[in-house]
């Protein structure tokens, strides 16, 4: 761990997010699974909370079919290059996450190589968008934005050390994000889902049948089970816009298990994490 993650708040902050993270059932000490989730920390840091939510809101060009396809995606993508910084480090997926304390040159450069894809005006969204047109006189902005998450990311590891920096985003991802390809809870949401959109006696019409039976018939990329389960655990941002529009309407993100908020863990705040 670095000099400066040594002091006693670095070491009660660390002891914290990995007790949460164990509890959440994301293994702290397994550097793959932690940057896996970490991967939805970071992208709902770095795009979804920025004046993207400005395109999303009201009558803006993004609806909420688009943020599935796209957020899935993005998260998808920076897994793949967290990934790729892993194993250019000549790192195994199981190394334990404390190794990487020190390795803070290292961590910069991924830190720019996510900043350039990020705020690439010529990146192509999966629906089908350019960046930089999407976003118009707001470029500058999200520019700015991505810039500062992503600095700030780079700034925790001088307090908190690598694994420090990677815990507090994976932990973000975790607890803001349960509805979220990517994270542990999504396996069991896609259960609910498959379950509520297939099975009439699931309790979910009791509460919201009205609403459901006016749904349009289910697409064909997703009309049976298998073909829903199958996109949405492997690979949610091929779904195609009836798709998704389809189980927004179903309301796919309140069938997320319902959090259970741990107990005995050190005396540091929600707040300072998320």
């Amino acid at each position: 761990m670095t000099a400066a993650a040594d002091d006693d708040s670095a070491r009660r902050l660390r002891a914290w997010m990995h007790a949460y993270l164990t509890h959440l059932q994301v293994d702290p000490d397994r550097l793959g699974t932690v940057l896996d989730v970490a991967a939805v920390g970071i992208v709902n840091s770095a795009w979804r909370n920025s004046v993207v939510e400005d395109w999303h809101a009201g009558r803006g060009p993004l609806s909420d079919a688009d943020m599935l396809i796209i957020n899935s995606h993005s998260t998808w993508r920076v897994r793949q290059l967290l990934h790729r910084w892993r194993r250019d480090l000549g790192l195994p997926y199981d190394t334990p996450t404390v190794a990487i304390d020190d390795s803070v040159g290292d961590f910069d450069w991924l830190g720019s190589r996510l900043y350039a894809w990020f705020a690439n005006p010529h990146r192509k969204l999966p629906t089908g968008q350019i960046l930089g047109g999407l976003a118009g006189d707001d470029m500058a902005d999200y520019d700015q934005h991505a810039a500062g998450v992503l600095g700030g990311l780079l700034a925790q590891a001088d307090t908190l050390g690598v694994a420090g920096s990677l815990w507090r985003a994976a932990l973000h991802g975790a607890l803001a994000c349960r509805h979220w390809w990517g994270t542990s809870t999504w396996p069991q949401l896609v259960k609910e889902c498959v379950s509520a959109a297939f099975d009439g006696e699931h309790e979910y019409w009791s509460r919201y049948g009205q609403q459901l039976r006016e749904l349009p018939p289910l697409p064909a990329q997703i009309a049976t089970p298998e073909a829903m389960r199958s996109i949405l655990l492997h690979r949610p941002w091929t779904l195609q816009a009836a798709s998704a529009d389809w189980l927004i309407r179903l309301g796919i993100r309140f069938l997320c298990p319902p959090m259970v908020t741990p107990t005995g863990l050190p005396d540091i705040k929600e707040s300072d994490v998320l």
